[in-house]
């Protein structure tokens, strides 16, 4: 499974487009299909336990629970992190996925 992580950008006319932060091919999972999945694919790419602030990831998903982009939504302090749904669904619809995953 390739993950690749994004941030969403204004070009040069005000419009939102993807830009690719990093890419990886993880090999231990093929799709992300069970809550399990989720975790490991966050912690051993993402490190999530051992960030000292609140971090909100996205992930994309297609019909087939294999992911189409990761993205950093917001980073807060200790104890909260604020998103408004704007963030959410451009991202989504920016990369055509049929379902999300909201990971914090």
């Amino acid at each position: 499974m390739k993950i690749q992580k994004y941030n969403a950008v204004l070009d040069g006319s005000g419009k939102n487009v993807l830009v690719e932060e990093f890419s990886k091919e993880y090999a231990d999972i093929d799709n992300l299909d069970s809550p399990g999945k989720i975790v490991e694919v966050m912690e051993e790419v993402f490190c999530l336990s051992d960030k000292a602030e609140e971090y909100m990831y996205l992930i994309c998903i297609n019909a087939g629970c294999k992911p189409v982009g990761f993205f950093e939504v917001a980073h807060g302090t200790c104890q909260a992190a604020v998103v408004g749904m704007r963030e959410i669904f451009v991202r989504t619809l920016l990369c055509w996925a049929s379902d999300i995953v909201v990971v914090q």
